[in-house]
């Protein structure tokens, strides 16, 4: 936390001669009534003026009245404020209220020129009472340096440090220091990003400064970074079990409406405080940088292109859901981004004592290969424990608020097209697993008799488990939908009923508790702008239930097991084993490799679920299972109906209506909740260190939108490879690359042989330039047999699909060509640079597979390599699997169709 003074003194004692940030208001105050800034007696009531001797006690009975204005919080606001007085006990709380948003903001003071100068609490600063009643303690501490060590002992990842010390340690770092260049700034921040990503403390990070003799400090680094991207994140008060965020109809209260604790402790300070970054200073950051804003126009190209008129799913735009808003009026420019909001809880500790829930949004104006990288993740909400939050209509309600500003838009200056426009954004998507979702959209949840979101079926309560289940006859086809019209008319039932006992009996029957903020949105349509996500309910909860299933483990008495379903001791470890000796075969690109599923099923994580539904188990279980349905309304086997399978028969639809799975699944929020808990270091304020780095976090991912960073960040030397390491820029190939080993090589007759058929020319130069790995356009690495070491160990990423075009006649030269694309599977053997007529080729060396057969289950396999030839590498698309059964080699492949972007131009 900081104030930017500009007074006479703080300029002569600065390093640019523009002023001092000072961590203390008194201190700041009293450059200001010097400096003639501000009015001495400025927000003093008459009756104050007339107790008080001198403007020092008038500095000191307002700095104790206020301490949590001057030591916590910290907000940045552009709109116009008004103060409000909260009247709590003979204590004034000073608050404002953003008139826009009703985001209720406390601890500002009503003051134009400090206003002004508000500047955000400085990254790994925070002031608490613990921490002062430990610096009391310290009473042998002569300097900051001996009462840091002693903080050490006490609490040593706590980030925290003492106001006096921190202004010390400000002021004298900008007069000790020379101010430092772009190259060594460029350096600096690249270091700054290594430690926020990789956890580093601020010990570590210092000591590596010194080890290097490093010019600057992480302080000096700090203020960079925030001068160059000017992105905070709004503090807002909340309940101290997490049960309620103190806005909307709540921003007035001094307790929680659900708890009764209160919402200040003994000094007026927030018990617990939650963070809200804004949407929109990000967006308008990104768009004002000219490729940011064209990578935007993916929706608006997308859309516009032959690809999306083929009725095919290949993004959300694609479902029925996104074409009516465009036929409402919405994504009428190619500037409008849409948005899906994702949300779900996580544990900070191993005890599992913190609970932490996260608000996420996703910029699917971003294509797909981009869209969810880590650096295009735009985190808006960290929900502060210990527990889940009760009423998150409360937490939602700021970024409501924004969304709905960003609908009707905002001023905004595109980097491209040089040009100033309105920005639009729409949430048109919301995803989490089914408790997030219920708790999002205030439903009864899956415990409830109307449980399913999708529809109206009934649920069944079984006395014997004391749980609602979901069993299904077979005209489950004629399910009865919701709408969002219906919905919305419960809702109002729901808002005007009076009576408890019928407002819960409406409750009981319909599934719906009330009313939800998301709904003020014009992009939401219920049920279908929340879909079903794949990775909760496919790989962490049907998966897992299967296989107890076949292994006779769900019914824990297993009395009502079925031996026709059962598979034996001996039928799992032989499966088992499959999958362990498969591993050295599959492709580094799916993950993990393979684990005995007999051994170790109980610790198989989401993507090894995964790995086993799309890969593993129709190959593995197809001569095995001879019937397709064991539902036999056995009133016993109830238990069995969980919901879960029930929101399977929803999956058409959702992808009907909302575009593929992959475009709303979790992994994206798994992968981030699993990139936050490193950054965690204090034990004794979770929250605010987690805040503070993802702060940093947020302005290190946006620094390359801004001039300034982008040319600092430019300063860095970029590595230079010799063509015997790297070789690419080749004239008619996109971005692929030959990276090494390589040496000159020349072609054995056998080759020879087949780089003439491949140019169906005789007369060529039969040597080049072998190399050991292709890096695609994508970006994905795909090996050679060539440079495989330890065959027995080590994993297959050499196995390709390519497509490439054939002559459909070509065994009848008297017909004239018909070209087709055809499919092609193969093992690379090396890859090679060769000149043809003055050209450079880019050639791949393959083995090819014997015929392909397609089974009844759609597994395809072959039985054998066959011939060898040569193929160009762009008829390359990716990696895949070859998994050996028996005497038959099936093929592991993940993708459903192929990139033929660049096969026209071969």
């Amino acid at each position: 936390m900081g104030y930017f003074c500009e007074c006479n003194k703080c300029k002569r004692n600065s390093s640019d001669g523009k002023g001092l940030i000072l961590s203390r208001r008194k201190t700041y105050r009293s450059h200001l009534i010097k400096q003639n800034s501000i009015d001495v007696n400025k927000d003093i009531t008459s009756e104050e003026s007339e107790n008080t001797s001198n403007s020092d006690d008038i500095l000191e009975e307002e700095y104790e009245e206020s301490r949590y204005s001057d030591d916590s919080d910290m907000i940045e606001n552009t709109r116009s404020l008004k103060r409000i007085d909260h009247g709590i006990d003979e204590n004034k709380v000073m608050a404002y209220i953003d008139n826009t948003k009703d985001i209720i903001m406390t601890g500002i003071e009503n003051d134009e020129n400090l206003l002004k100068n508000l500047e955000n609490e400085s990254i790994d600063s925070y002031n608490d009472t613990e921490m002062l009643e430990e610096m009391t303690e310290i009473k042998s501490s002569k300097n900051a340096e001996e009462i840091g060590d002693n903080l050490s002992n006490t609490e040593s990842e706590s980030d925290n440090y003492n106001d006096d010390i921190y202004e010390n340690t400000y002021e004298n770092d900008d007069n000790n220091h020379e101010k430092v260049n772009d190259k060594d700034v460029s350096i600096g921040l690249k270091l700054l990003e290594t430690k926020v990503k990789h956890g580093l403390t601020d010990a570590a990070f210092n000591s590596i400064l010194s080890n290097i003799g490093y010019s600057t400090t992480l302080y000096k680094l700090q203020k960079k970074l925030h001068q160059l991207v000017d992105l905070t994140s709004i503090r807002i008060d909340t309940c101290k079990n997490s049960c309620v965020a103190f806005t909307g109809d709540y921003h007035l209260l001094k307790e929680c409406p659900l708890c009764s604790e209160s919402r200040f402790d003994s000094n007026n300070k927030p018990v617990n405080i939650t963070s809200f970054f804004s949407l929109t200073e990000r967006l308008k950051l990104q768009f004002n940088n000219s490729e940011r804003a064209k990578e935007f126009l993916y929706r608006y190209n997308y859309t516009n292109s032959t690809s999306s008129d083929n009725d095919n799913y290949g993004d959300i735009y694609d479902g029925r859901l996104y074409k009516k808003l465009v036929n409402q009026g919405l994504f009428a420019n190619p500037t409008d981004i849409a948005l899906s909001l994702s949300l779900d809880g996580f544990q900070l500790f191993k005890q599992k004592t913190n609970d932490c829930w996260v608000i996420l949004f996703i910029n699917n104006n971003l294509r797909p290969e981009i869209r969810v990288k880590k650096e295009n993740l735009l985190i808006t909400m960290v929900i502060p424990g210990p527990n889940a939050p009760k009423d998150m209509d409360s937490y939602l309600y700021p970024i409501v608020n924004e969304l709905q500003t960003l609908e009707e838009g905002i001023p905004c200056f595109n980097g491209y097209t040089k040009q100033n426009f309105l920005l639009k954004a729409y949430l048109t998507h919301c995803t989490g697993d089914i408790p997030a979702i219920s708790k999002c959209l205030n439903l009864a949840g899956h415990n409830a008799y109307k449980g399913c979101r999708f529809c109206n079926l009934l649920g069944i309560y079984s006395t014997v488990n004391r749980h609602i289940y979901f069993p299904l006859n077979k005209q489950c086809k004629n399910l009865v939908l919701r709408t969002h019209e219906e919905t919305k008319h419960i809702i109002n039932q729901l808002s005007l009923e009076t009576n408890k006992s019928r407002k819960e009996l409406i409750i009981k029957d319909t599934g719906i508790k009330g009313a939800n903020l998301l709904f003020k949105l014009k992009g939401i349509e219920f049920p279908w702008s929340f879909p079903i996500d794949i990775m909760h309910l496919y790989f962490e909860n049907v998966a897992p239930l299967m296989y107890l299933h076949w292994s006779g483990g769900f019914f824990k008495d297993n009395k009502h097991d079925d031996n026709s379903y059962n598979l034996t001791k001996k039928e799992l470890e032989y499966i088992g084993n499959l999958m362990k000796e498969s591993k050295k075969c599959l492709p580094l690109e799916i993950g993990q490799a393979p684990r005995d599923i007999s051994k170790y099923h109980t610790g198989f994580k989401a993507i090894e679920w995964r790995n086993w539904i799309e890969l593993f188990s129709v190959p593995l279980l197809k001569d095995i299972f001879i019937d397709n349905e064991y539902f036999k309304q056995d009133q016993e086997r109830l238990s069995a109906c969980r919901i879960c399978f029930h929101y399977l028969l929803h999956i058409g639809k959702n992808i009907e209506y909302s575009g593929p799975c992959w475009a709303y699944w979790q992994f994206p929020m798994e992968r981030l909740c699993g990139m936050l808990l490193p950054m965690v270091h204090s034990y004794l304020h979770p929250y605010t260190n987690l805040t503070n780095n993802l702060t940093l976090l947020d302005q290190l991912n946006h620094l390359q939108y801004v001039e300034e960073g982008k040319l600092i960040l430019s300063n860095s030397d970029q590595k230079k490879w010799s063509l015997k390491q790297v070789y690419g820029a080749v004239e008619g190939y996109d971005d692929e690359e030959f990276y090494w080993p390589s040496y000159n090589y020349i072609l054995n007759e056998k080759e020879s042989k087949a780089l003439q058929k491949f140019y169906s020319d005789k007369d060529l130069e039969f040597h080049g330039v072998k190399y050991g790995r292709l890096l695609t356009k994508d970006g994905h690495t795909i090996s050679s047999e060539w440079i495989k070491q330890n065959k027995l160990h080590s994993r297959n990423n050499y196995s390709i699909q390519a497509r490439r075009t054939i002559d459909k006649y070509a065994h009848r030269p008297n017909v004239p060509p018909e070209f087709i694309y055809t499919n092609i599977y193969a093992k690379v053997i090396y890859f090679l640079i060769h000149n043809y007529n003055g050209k450079i080729k880019m050639l791949a060396y393959i083995q090819c597979v014997s015929k392909i057969i397609t089974d009844k289950y759609n597994c395809k396999y072959f039985t054998k390599f066959c011939s060898f030839e040569f193929i160009d590498i762009r008829c390359i698309d990716h990696c895949i699997g070859f998994m050996k059964i028996n005497s038959k080699y099936y093929i592991l492949d993940r993708e459903n169709e192929v990139d033929d972007s660049t096969i026209e131009n071969l």
